[in-house]
């Protein structure tokens, strides 16, 4: 596993690796910030940790936890200041973990943020960006990377993301 400061390809966490999150689990009520962006667990491994932190302010995480993963982040962290969910494959010839289906889920339950830095492959309508112009009114910094230029989402068949994008800076 890199470390802070290295550049290096994330693997994926060992089955015998995943045994040991159980042992954060005491901590998980009284965290504010919980970093998982270089460990590659799943949206099973996730909701028994993510369901006790509900003072989180702070969450780094890989796009492997799906769209189950961060709607559960949703329904339990409503105090959440700051999201970035990270790619754990950069390329854009992956299938999509992550998707408007999450972002939609955490603008909806996390009505706090300021911050949310998202990779995702593809975006399938505007609504996620929608969705965060009317619920995020003191959101500071909005950075959406979608991965799968190559690939067309839904809206690009129907217009480009500019309507979302639009929508969002009649906010400001």
């Amino acid at each position: 596993m890199a470390g802070k400061g290295e550049i290096g390809t994330r693997r994926r966490r060992s089955s015998s690796e995943a045994e040991y999150l159980p042992a954060i689990y005491p901590a998980c009520a009284n965290l504010t910030c919980l970093n998982f962006s270089f460990a590659d667990i799943t949206a099973d491994q996730l909701k028994p940790i993510i369901r006790h932190c509900h003072n989180l302010q702070s969450f780094w995480v890989l796009d492997s936890v799906c769209d189950e993963g961060l709607i559960a982040v949703a329904m339990t962290c409503k105090d959440l200041r700051e999201l970035r969910v990270f790619t754990i494959e950069p390329s854009e010839d992956t299938e999509s973990l992550v998707t408007d289906v999450g972002l939609v889920a955490i603008s909806e339950g996390c009505r706090k943020l300021h911050s949310i830095l998202y990779f995702c492959q593809s975006m399938t309508t505007n609504a996620a960006v929608v969705t965060m112009s009317q619920n995020f009114p003191d959101l500071v910094v909005f950075r959406l990377c979608i991965m799968g230029r190559h690939r067309p989402t839904g809206s690009h068949h129907k217009g480009s993301h500019g309507r979302g994008f639009w929508s969002y800076s009649q906010q400001l």
